[in-house]
């Protein structure tokens, strides 16, 4: 799963930004 990819990525970047990250991609 992309998404997969691109959550963990964002964790990476910024724990707190990754949920507003997955909201925006759905």
């Amino acid at each position: 799963h992309g998404a997969a990819i691109i959550q963990d990525k964002m964790y990476i970047f910024g724990g707190n930004h990754n949920g507003r990250y997955l909201n925006d991609l759905q």
